[in-house]
């Protein structure tokens, strides 16, 4: 009701980056046309107004949980939503600009523009300089969980709102799609502020450095009409070989991706900075042997972690798939069996339960935690039993593996 945004469904209290973050993108699409319900729209704007108004010492820009990133963001979103905060614009110019980080420095200018003073706005992006500070990568997992892929996309996005002939454009494209990965970027966020920036870029005829004409030739002759994107699917690539030609300056990206399920997953165990383990215990707390799990049991599930490293990785993500034969056990369900050992130690933010797994959400520290939930056996036969799998949301180098196998449930009774 006071107009933040909580960063899981449930939680009581708001966070900082979700809240600018949801309202950004809610700016947009209500930019578009989309209706945006008039309460929720006037009490993010109030909220939002609140976040804007707190001063910041040039010492603590981007330290602790909120940066001077949170503070530009605000601004830049409220002068969106076409609200008044030009005197606070101009408190941060003022008294904080040459200490802000190059893509906040746009981001600031960018708010100038989409406030009407543009000429404020090409100075202060032409005084930004070094961008050679995201060549070097890293990521947080907490604060405005920022990236240099993440930071880069922000500086794109600003600098197309300022200019759109910016001849820092080209190079900041061919960066970003120089820094994907199997087609994409690392992180949700990396990914939604890259294609935004890029989409904003193409929508308002930025100079992408593109050639002049793109010609798209199939295995068979077969010539495929181009006109800035095109998405080749298995039919025409079946036709064999695809032959990209270009004319004129500039460059196209492209990528090629396959998608299946491997026949038979090899059992692996890797741990970067995080470790995650399974067991499948008795309702004793005793091991179950996999190969004689009876129809009927109750399989008591223990996941162990701990990070690797001295310190907390946060906002971590845990995902425990089950093999076809098991069900999750709902707790709050009478027939659930009380069992009194299986106390969590593990403080998860939120929990996801869903048919086929559970998603886990959580700080994990450098001491070892554990976390318990049940399971029933409910089906005969011989199943695959997939890995567990941890992960830190904002920097996915940060991860664990293991406990990839085999589950065998018999029919109920005796042996």
């Amino acid at each position: 009701s006071d107009g933040g945004f909580t960063y899981w469904e449930g939680s009581s209290s708001f966070n900082s980056w979700s809240t600018i973050y949801a309202s950004h993108f809610l700016v947009e699409a209500r930019k578009t046309g989309i209706d945006i319900d008039e309460a929720t729209w006037n009490n993010m704007l109030h909220h939002l107004g609140e976040l804007s108004r707190k001063d910041m010492e040039s010492e603590d820009l981007y330290s602790g949980g909120e940066e001077a990133t949170h503070a530009i963001y605000t601004l830049y979103v409220l002068a969106m939503a076409e609200e008044n905060v030009l005197s606070r614009l101009n408190w941060h110019r003022d008294n904080l600009f040459d200490e802000l980080r190059p893509h906040d420095k746009a981001r600031l200018a960018a708010a100038y523009a989409v406030l009407g003073k543009k000429d404020v706005a090409r100075d202060l992006l032409a005084k930004i300089s070094d961008l050679g500070v995201y060549d070097t990568s890293y990521r947080y997992t907490y604060g405005s969980f920022r990236s240099n892929v993440r930071d880069m996309a922000m500086l794109l996005d600003a600098v197309v709102t300022v200019d759109p002939e910016s001849p820092l454009i080209a190079g900041l494209i061919d960066q970003l799609a120089g820094k994907m990965q199997e087609g994409r970027w690392g992180t949700t966020q990396e990914n939604a502020f890259a294609f935004l920036a890029i989409g904003k870029a193409a929508s308002r005829g930025a100079k992408m450095g593109g050639p002049e004409k793109v010609t798209v030739r199939l295995g068979d002759g077969t010539v495929v009409p181009f006109s800035g994107q095109l998405l080749l699917k298995t039919p025409e690539l079946l036709k064999g070989n695809v032959r990209l030609e270009t004319k004129g300056d500039g460059e196209i990206q492209f990528v090629w991706e396959a998608v299946g399920v491997e026949k038979e997953k090899k059992a692996v165990q890797t741990d970067r900075g995080l470790e995650i383990r399974r067991a499948y215990l008795d309702k004793d707390g005793k091991p179950l042997k996999l190969d004689e799990v009876r129809q009927g049991d109750l399989v008591v599930v223990e996941l162990t972690m701990q990070s690797l490293d001295s310190g907390t990785v946060e906002n971590v993500a845990i995902v425990d798939l089950l093999p076809a034969g098991l069900e999750i056990e709902n707790s709050r369900l009478s027939t659930s069996a009380a069992i009194p050992w299986t106390q969590s130690t593990a403080e998860a933010d939120y929990v996801d339960i869903r048919d086929d797994r559970l998603n886990l959400y959580l700080s994990v520290g450098s001491s070892r935690k554990t976390y318990y939930y049940t399971a029933r056996a409910v089906t005969v036969g011989n199943f695959a039993l997939p890995g567990i799998y941890a992960e830190a949301m904002y920097d996915p180098e940060i991860m664990s593996e293991s406990g990839r196998g085999k589950l065998t449930i018999l029919p109920a009774g005796k042996p």
